[in-house]
């Protein structure tokens, strides 16, 4: 096999806590222009199709079906507390532009009621009506398993949302405090800005969001809290005043992982950096199943400091291949991620939990021209309370994982 320099996969974290002194950037501006969408089939996954990636141009595996067939989306979600595989909603492109929150713009189920998606980002241009549909058969190559339903992500605004989010329990203080996230997703080669198999610089691209203290998808904090917050509409409606965002990045064509994380100080009215390098523990780089348009599996997991300011918190991360091996690793521990700053007009100690999750985003590079295509497709995506990856792959009959 020809020598391929590695994509660099730079995990990079950013948290915060307290009031922000600016908000990042509201625009998601992107790539050139991207592919129309693919042919559609009628199979879902709901019914027990095949979990295999389909052979396409860019690369992958043949379509066979797994031995034993599929899960239905029921079955996992006896297992998470969270899944979505796309299958049970309807076809469906929104018709908003900017941070849109509006209840009958978001997807339905199949039977016509509300699905857990309470938020998209759409910065393009253009007539509303002439979009196409976002969750819908995007063609084998574009489904996981080759058959069903996907999400079809575009940080060029082009062909679907930069951003698709839900939010869970109704209180700043519901969701998690330890959080496991995992989602199966494909990019082309040409996704990223390319010279031959080389991966050429882009600054950072943001692959998920997850916010704490959030009640209700569009409101950071109690009233109380809100109402001293940075009066800000991506504060106070998008990001909040404590998340996470994690990246990819490519620097140089060498590969490592690393975050940048933000906590409060005791004012609690700017930020102290923090920068702690991530531990590569085990595998190589996820190079080779992008070049080869395969699908593979990200987990996430965050735990939040404990108590409130104790450099305690833990980042994760595994990289999974279409058997469910872990083909990369990643930690650090004993970080803050979550502060007690006091505010001014007296003390206060953040009681917030995870509870806000947001696929997408947007990216940077040496110029937005030269970026890459913009689009990219995701899949079977989980949210749980332990670890996600190898009770997912035992459940979808994929080979036998690796721990």
């Amino acid at each position: 096999m020809q020598s391929r320099t590695p994509l660099l996969l730079l995990i990079l974290w950013s948290a915060s806590c307290g009031p922000p002194t600016s908000a990042p950037p509201d625009s998601d501006s992107g790539a050139a222009a991207v592919d129309a969408a693919r042919a559609p089939s009628d199979a879902a996954l709901a019914d027990g199709g095949p979990l295999d990636a389909a052979s396409d141009p860019d690369g992958g595996t043949d379509g066979e079906p797994r031995d034993g067939g599929a899960p239905d989306a029921r079955e996992l979600a006896d297992l998470f507390d969270h899944v979505e595989r796309f299958d049970g909603l309807s076809d469906w492109h929104g018709v908003g532009r900017g941070d849109v929150f509006d209840p009958s713009d978001m997807p339905t189920t199949t039977d016509g009621g509300e699905s857990r998606w309470t938020y998209y980002s759409y910065w393009g241009s253009g007539e509303s009506s002439g979009r196409p549909d976002w969750i819908a058969d995007h063609g084998a190559q574009n489904v996981w398993g080759g058959s069903g339903k996907s999400l079809r992500l575009d940080y060029s605004n082009e062909v679907g949302p930069s951003r698709l989010g839900f939010s869970v329990g109704s209180s700043p203080s519901e969701g998690y405090d330890d959080v496991y996230v995992f989602f199966m997703v494909r990019y082309t080669r040409d996704f990223f800005p390319m010279a031959g198999d080389d991966f050429q610089y882009f600054g950072y691209l943001k692959t998920l969001q997850i916010s704490s203290g959030f009640q209700g998808v569009s409101h950071w904090g109690t009233p109380e809290e809100h109402a001293v917050a940075d009066d800000r509409p991506k504060t106070r409606r998008v990001y909040g005043l404590n998340y996470v965002i994690m990246n990819l990045k490519v620097v140089g064509g060498s590969l490592f992982p690393s975050y940048n994380g933000r906590a409060s100080n005791p004012t609690g009215t700017s930020y102290e950096r923090v920068n702690p390098r991530l531990n590569h523990l085990a595998g190589a780089s996820v190079g080779e199943p992008i070049l080869a348009g395969e699908w593979f599996g990200i987990e996430y997991h965050m735990r939040l400091s404990d108590p409130h300011g104790a450099a305690n918190g833990v980042v994760d991360v595994w990289i999974y291949d279409q058997d469910g091996n872990v083909t990369r690793q990643d930690t650090v521990e004993m970080v803050t991620i979550r502060d007690a700053p006091e505010w001014p007009g007296g003390a206060h100690v953040f009681d917030h939990r995870y509870n806000k999750f947001v696929w997408g985003g947007n990216r940077f590079g040496r110029d937005f021209e030269s970026a890459g295509r913009g689009d990219h497709f995701v899949d079977d995506i989980v949210v749980h309370g332990s670890r996600i990856g190898p009770t997912y792959f035992e459940a979808i009959g994929a080979g036998s994982p690796a721990p």
